[in-house]
């Protein structure tokens, strides 16, 4: 990163409806717009989003959230691809391109996998067009 790059987390209070059953696409657009005009100023942005659970709970058809582990993570499995699917299309009416880089604490304590994780953020963070 550079001192021209700038970190945004949303969590899933932000990014969902609320009690967190799905995610709130009227936010998610705005998000995109506002984030949009920052990277038009010529900044780069990384983006650290939750809601991947409150997308998987309305993708299931759920009435709530799950409170067991395995509830929450198979909400998570089924709501992350939904959450990028969003991210996608409301960041591509800026021509901006979502990408996703998932990370482990491997990857950020092992020096090898740090370093490729590092080196593959650097890249897109090279590019004016993806976030």
């Amino acid at each position: 990163m550079n001192s021209s790059s700038i970190v945004l987390k949303f969590g899933t209070g932000v990014l969902a409806t609320p009690g967190g059953c799905a995610i709130d696409h009227k936010q998610i657009r705005r998000i995109a717009a506002e984030i949009a005009a920052i990277m038009k100023q010529g900044l780069s942005c990384i983006m650290v989003s939750s809601g991947a659970i409150a997308a998987g709970v309305h993708t299931l058809g759920l009435d709530a959230r799950p409170a067991d582990q395995a509830g929450k993570q198979a909400c998570a499995a089924v709501g992350q691809p939904a959450l990028m699917e969003a991210y996608a299309k409301y960041f591509s009416r800026h021509d901006i391109t979502a990408a996703q880089l998932l990370l482990t604490h491997e990857d950020i304590y092992t020096e090898q996998r740090r370093h490729n994780a590092q080196a593959t953020l650097k890249r897109l963070l090279a590019s004016p067009h993806v976030l």
